[in-house]
């Protein structure tokens, strides 16, 4: 980079504040062994879901904990994996300084569990009558989304309430992104890469296993994602 800026010379960047969708990682023990095996199994399911997949370390479980948590391993772990830890949320004042020590950032502390506080939704519903091609991510916020033709591979649709899809489902849906339990998720053809509702979610392996091609709805039931045939 030139460090001889010229004067009156346009600005090299600005700040803004976004909403982005992050996975998160819920750190329940401290056994990395456990951990590295878990992870392994998960990533071995579908390893190019989670390349380049940045992802946040959530410590609500470990809060009470005393014990150093060794982040550089974690920290090599997932990245041996292919995902990219940004940070932590939901960490103590002895976790904040570890994890700030190996370069993480510090997310404010959210609650994981699920809130009895959700989006409140509109009755409007955001409607997108082209195909929603690779690459591209289409979030409603606060509605309903309508997706007139197809999701291709690659990307990505995100509702705080229902999603519904008139051609085919072959990205990532996310319905009740914001908490809404009661959001389901509709299409004429499920071939989706991950489909999730309020923080549940299931990988392309385990909607295949059901032979799910035909007009289908995913909803919670129970705290377990349902992928059941319209009938």
């Amino acid at each position: 980079m030139n460090s001889k800026s010229p004067q009156n010379s346009q600005p090299a960047f600005q700040l803004k504040g976004s909403v982005l969708t992050l996975s998160v990682l819920q750190l329940l023990s401290l056994d990395y062994g456990a951990f590295q095996q878990q992870l392994e199994e998960t990533i071995k399911k579908n390893p190019n879901f989670f390349e380049h997949m940045p992802i946040i370390i959530d410590l609500q479980k470990l809060y009470a904990l005393d014990n150093d948590i060794n982040f550089v391993e974690i920290n090599s772990l997932l990245r041996k994996h292919g995902l990219v830890p940004v940070g932590v949320t939901n960490a103590n004042p002895k976790q904040v300084a570890e994890a700030t020590q190996v370069g993480l950032g510090i997310l404010p502390n959210v609650k994981t569990t699920q809130s009895p506080k959700v989006a409140k939704i509109n009755e409007n519903a955001k409607i997108i009558s082209q195909p929603v091609r690779s690459g591209q991510q289409i979030y409603a916020k606060n509605c309903d989304l309508i997706i007139l033709s197809s999701v291709s591979n690659g990307a990505e649709i995100l509702a705080d309430g229902n999603i519904h899809v008139y051609g085919s489902l072959r990205g990532r849906a996310i319905a009740g992104a914001a908490g809404e339990a009661n959001a389901r998720i509709f299409c004429h053809k499920l071939e989706a890469e991950l489909v999730a509702i309020a923080g549940h979610y299931k990988l392309q392996e385990d909607i295949e296993a059901g032979n799910h091609v035909s007009s289908t709805q995913v909803f919670l039931e129970n705290d377990q994602l349902v992928i059941a045939s319209i009938s």
